[in-house]
């Protein structure tokens, strides 16, 4: 409900920022189109919600029944409205940052220097780094749950999705924290703060690994912690690894993507050839995930001076 959501987290302050630079504001809402007019006119902002009264989109979204969608054609249709209307909407409505395009910008002569020059900068490695481990234990839970809980669990599909949806709430908790934290302690200060929930998870999935205790909370617990520490590092690792290249972002963050996809996609090629009918591959890829995390913070992270300290 928006004004539920507005009152209950502020998010009316964050709208009338939005409204401040001209931008639009799309959503999704299972209210009916009566109850947008009546928030459009209690707080005078102009929100794109298209109603689902029903709640037929978010079933197509939600983890919970994603395996009982028979049309998966339906489905592809409607994850690709939802793709292509909101992006669209934002190109066409938002300004070009530098209307004075650069015609050798994307030169290969040129590109390459500046792809070296940002591939040997210290900042950008270390928090690329950071990034590319953290995400790596969450791609080997993205992966391999499915197996474990179905398999070894013996889970009903619905109740794996639902359970596997889980970590994505521990996930949007991280990132709350964080948003807090930043202001206090900046980049570096919330990394190391965000470390405890890595290393309690560290922990909990190595003894997890050694004694492949066959239950949903033993899996999930160390699962949620993680995910809470995903929550802290990765939008401070993404901003802090473009950060030294205010005027080469685009190419900063391809290359910072591009890592963290290698780097998923040696953990996939891992994760399928020590996947068995235990609990251990998804426990121990995500505890040597997390060492290597919590290394990274430790080691070169805490070293590092915030932007705004030159």
């Amino acid at each position: 409900t928006p004004g539920c959501v507005c009152e209950a987290t502020e998010f009316t302050d964050l709208l009338y920022k939005f409204n401040e630079l001209e931008g639009d504001v799309v959503g999704v809402s299972p209210d009916t189109p009566e109850s947008h007019k009546k928030f459009e006119k209690k707080y005078g902002l102009q929100v794109r919600l298209l109603a689902d009264p029903e709640h037929a989109i978010m079933r197509k979204y939600g983890a919970w029944v994603s395996g009982q969608i028979g049309d998966v054609r339906h489905g592809r249709v409607v994850r690709t409205t939802y793709i292509l209307d909101p992006g669209g909407r934002i190109a066409w409505h938002w300004p070009e940052t530098r209307p004075e395009a650069s015609p050798g910008a994307t030169a290969s002569p040129p590109l390459a220097t500046q792809a070296g020059r940002i591939l040997a900068h210290p900042v950008f490695l270390t928090w690329t780094a950071l990034v590319t481990c953290s995400y790596g234990g969450l791609f080997i839970f993205l992966s391999g749950s499915g197996h474990v809980l179905i398999r070894v669990l013996g889970m009903a599909p619905a109740q794996a999705g639902l359970v596997m949806s889980t970590s994505s709430l521990a996930y949007i908790a991280g990132t709350l924290v964080c948003r807090r934290w930043l202001l206090r302690h900046g980049l570096v200060g919330s990394v190391l703060r965000g470390s405890g929930f890595t290393l309690a998870a560290a922990l909990l999935l190595g003894l997890q690994a050694w004694s492949d205790t066959r239950s949903v909370w033993s899996v999930m617990a160390p699962v949620w912690l993680y995910a809470l520490g995903h929550g802290v590092h990765q939008p401070c690792a993404q901003a802090g690894s473009v950060g030294p290249f205010p005027h080469a972002a685009g190419v900063a963050s391809a290359l910072a993507g591009f890592v963290l996809a290698a780097g998923a996609f040696g953990t996939g090629l891992w994760l399928g050839w020590a996947l068995d009918d235990t609990t251990r591959a998804l426990a121990l890829g995500m505890s040597m995930a997390a060492a290597c995390a919590l290394g990274v913070i430790w080691g070169a992270v805490r070293r590092l001076r915030e932007p705004w300290h030159g």
